[in-house]
Formats: C-alpha cells, sequence, structure tokens
C-alpha cells in the first residue's frame, strides 16, 4: 500500500528539519570543537618554530599554521618535537612583542564550564593575555586569562571560562606579555566548545507525526 500524501509530507518535513538541525550545529566543528577558520589580523614576526628547518615568518599562504583543528604532534605523545612531527605552529621567540587574532565562522557561546582550548608549548618565562570578542571592534575584546610558562617543545591544552564577560564570541586576540630569554611560546591551535545540541520541540513533533504515520501505514499493510 502507497503513503497517502499527508504521511508523506510530514516525513519530508521531519527529515528537512533534521537535516537543517544538523548543518547549523556541525559547521566548522571537528571532534567537538569549532577551531579557527582564519587569522584576521598578525604582528610582523609571528613565525613557524623552525624545527626542521630555519624558521620561517608567517604569511598569507602560512596562517593555517593557526587555524583547523592541532596537527603538529603527529603521534599524539604531546611532544611538539619528535622527528616524524610537523612544523605547523605559529608564534614567537626570545623577544619581540608579538599578537594575532583568530576568527571564527560559528560563534563560540558563552556555557557552564570552559568555552575556549588553547593547543600551545613555551618556555618557562612564556606569558601572554587572551581575549575573546563578538566583532572585530577593539573596544569589545574582554581579556579572559592568561597563558604562563610551560616546558619548551610539550604542549598544553588550557582551557578557558568567559565566566559571563563575553558571549557569541567570533573573534580570539592572544597578545605575548613578556619577552626575553626562555620566552618564546607557540600554538599549535585554538578552538571553542560546542554545546551540545538538543532537538527544538517542533521538531520532535514532527518525528513523533512521521513515526506515527509510519506505524500507520505498516498496520495498514499487514
Amino acid at each position: 500500500m502507497r503513503m497517502n500524501k499527508l504521511s508523506a509530507s510530514v516525513l519530508i518535513m521531519a527529515c528537512a528539519a533534521l537535516a537543517m538541525s544538523a548543518t547549523s550545529s556541525n559547521a566548522a566543528v571537528i571532534d567537538g570543537m569549532n577551531w579557527a577558520d582564519s587569522v584576521s589580523d598578525y604582528s610582523s614576526k609571528i613565525q613557524n618554530y623552525g624545527l626542521h628547518a630555519s624558521p620561517e615568518m608567517m604569511s598569507a599562504s602560512t596562517t593555517w599554521w593557526l587555524t583547523g583543528a592541532p596537527d603538529a604532534d603527529q603521534n599524539g605523545n604531546s611532544y611538539g618535537w619528535d622527528a616524524g612531527d610537523q612544523d605547523s605552529v605559529a608564534g614567537w621567540r626570545s623577544f619581540g612583542m608579538e599578537q594575532f587574532t583568530l576568527c571564527f565562522n560559528q560563534a563560540i557561546p558563552d556555557i557552564t564550564g570552559n568555552d575556549l582550548k588553547v593547543v600551545t608549548y613555551g618556555g618557562p618565562n612564556a606569558a601572554s593575555s587572551v581575549y575573546a570578542s563578538p566583532t572585530e571592534n577593539e573596544a569589545d575584546f574582554v581579556k579572559i586569562g592568561e597563558i604562563s610558562g610551560g616546558v619548551a617543545g610539550y604542549f598544553t591544552e588550557i582551557g578557558f571560562d568567559f565566566a559571563g564577560l563575553v558571549d557569541d564570541v567570533h573573534y580570539v586576540k592572544i597578545v605575548r606579555d613578556v619577552d626575553g630569554p626562555q620566552s618564546g611560546q607557540f600554538f599549535d591551535a585554538v578552538g571553542g566548545v560546542v554545546p551540545e545540541v538538543v532537538p527544538e520541540p517542533a521538531t520532535m513533533v514532527l518525528l513523533g507525526i512521521g513515526s506515527l504515520a509510519m506505524i500507520r501505514r505498516k498496520r495498514r499493510v499487514m
């Protein structure tokens, strides 16, 4: 027996609602994290570490060092200087007050607990500040925390809580606070925590109606 037009329409609407929900919640998301999409601004001496060759200054063609999911630690042992590791970090060495700003196409909301994660390594004297903003306007940036110290070559994941200070963040800026010996710092990735998506009531209703329509159809066939 063929499904009636009403039941078919309901099922199509339910599937469309689910597809839209999945698309809106998963854009630019990898493994539950909303990683940076682009670098909107950076100072002149942002560079990679120079693991396999001389350090290279970041340019428009190498801003990918700071975007996307972590990719420098190829074997996943949290140490970034193994022979097979990729020199895809960016930051600064001992001298020069540097900074960079990352852009997120999908806003990072203020949720319970940590909202932002920074994957980095640095020397024991490293120190930098982290700012977040919903816009690129300098006046809108709010300081959400600091990064200090570290062991060169060993990656650390540092979490930051917006704590009601800012919401719907599209821009994250990291600014060096000190320079000098053993104060270098390099970054592999910066990402926002994606909250779990709960289906909207309207979507649940459509799915329920669609399920009932399928049950009725099966009964008629039987």
